[in-house]
């Protein structure tokens, strides 16, 4: 059996010649856009969208849900857990994320069972998308506030607000400013008006000391327990990733971590000396050669998501006044610090005297109580909410 082929010169047949337009199209796309798309980048295990992004935690357990609330000039990133009960709006400071709070909201929901907590991202902060992300006004702000809760706040939830450093001075305003419906409880972490603004001439410094990048996760969150900027290792894993984003190295100015003092834990050693290895890390050394052999492949390194330094302008704002605001709020309020040194405050010292707010200290811990001892919190918080909502309905009976 014979076949024969016949071929023609004639190219493309004129039965293609309709379609050939729309066949060009699709073959410049096939080739040209994945080459415009965004890379996706794996590093650290963690896939990401592009080179230049913040990372996302592993808050599986801690959190139920996250999802995003459209305000007037961007959207809110939101972390959720729990369906009902009294809501616990969580505030997060400056330069973190909504992570500093994932351990203490999955040990707070597992102590109580009964409550619905909510944590988010300020604007420039984490996922959260601004048209003005550098805008950390108290007023500004407070809004965010007010506008998140008209959306995720019913009419009738009871709501504790539970705030950290400069979330906590947030807390206070945007309670007595009547931005969040329905309070019966305020909660402060680590933050007295006296003593933060007495520490804001040094925060420069303390910002500077930080390395300006990382290799790894892994140096990071090596970084943030040996300095006890965190001292919860299981805590800095998940809420590091949220402080971080990758970057080419070019664009860090890289210098030694042993070339400024990390913390003031440095310089609280009385004798002068350093625990070698606890306090000294070379691996953010910059090694020119290594730099020339990469030659076109640019590195990626970890940097700050938040520059600390830009939001220098809102420092004092934020904590200014928040004392006498803080006793003025007609709710129960607690204050927590992790030291009776951080009580400088005459305002404070004269209202806890005369029985305007509870007060407790949660000892071997840093600024980051939340994250340090979140079991011992918990505890604490727990059992003030539970005594809060008593004596609410108490007088409501009445």
């Amino acid at each position: 059996m014979k076949c024969s082929f016949q071929h023609s010169s004639k190219f493309p047949p004129k039965v293609l010649l309709p379609i050939l337009p729309i066949l060009l199209l699709l073959a410049v796309a096939v080739l040209v856009l994945p080459l415009l798309a965004p890379v996706a980048v794996i590093v650290d295990g963690v896939v990401m969208d592009s080179a230049v992004a913040t990372l996302r935690s592993d808050w599986e357990g801690c959190f139920d849900r996250e999802f995003d609330v459209e305000i007037d000039g961007g959207t809110i990133h939101v972390y959720e857990k729990g369906n009902s009960g009294p809501v616990v709006l969580l505030l997060h400071g400056a330069g973190l994320s909504s992570m500093s709070f994932a351990l203490f909201s999955m040990k707070l929901f597992s102590k109580s069972q009964s409550c619905r907590i909510i944590a988010f991202d300020w604007r420039g902060h984490g996922f959260t998308k601004m048209e003005t992300p550098s805008d950390l006004s108290v007023d500004t702000l407070c809004n965010d506030v007010e506008a998140l809760c008209e959306q995720v706040v019913k009419k009738d939830d009871t709501v504790i607000v539970v705030g950290h450093s400069m979330g906590g001075a947030m807390a206070v305003h945007a309670v007595s400013r009547n931005k969040i419906p329905n309070v019966a409880a305020l909660c402060v972490i680590d933050v007295v008006e006296a003593t933060a603004l007495m520490s804001l001439s040094a925060m420069s410094r303390v910002i500077q000391a930080r390395p300006t990048s990382f290799d790894s996760m892994e140096d990071a969150v090596s970084w943030c327990v040996k300095t006890k900027t965190v001292r919860n290792e299981a805590s800095a894993r998940i809420s590091m990733p949220g402080q971080l984003k990758w970057v080419p190295k070019t664009e860090v100015g890289l210098y030694t971590v042993a070339s400024l003092p990390l913390t003031f834990h440095e310089e609280e050693e009385e004798d002068g000396t350093r625990d070698e290895g606890d306090l000294v890390d070379t691996r953010n050394q910059v090694d020119d050669e290594m730099c020339k052999e990469e030659g076109k492949h640019e590195k990626l390194v970890l940097t700050w998501a938040v520059n600390l330094n830009n939001t220098k302008p809102y420092w004092e704002e934020w904590f200014r006044g928040v004392s006498q605001r803080f006793l003025a709020c007609g709710c129960g309020k607690l204050l927590i610090t992790a030291g009776a040194d951080r009580l400088t405050d005459k305002t404070l010292i004269i209202g806890q005297m005369q029985g305007k707010f509870q007060m407790h200290i949660v000892r071997d811990t840093g600024h980051c109580v939340q994250e340090d001892a979140p079991d011992n919190l918990v505890e604490v918080i727990n059992g003030f909410i539970n005594r809060v909502l008593v004596l609410s309905k108490v007088t409501q009976k009445k």
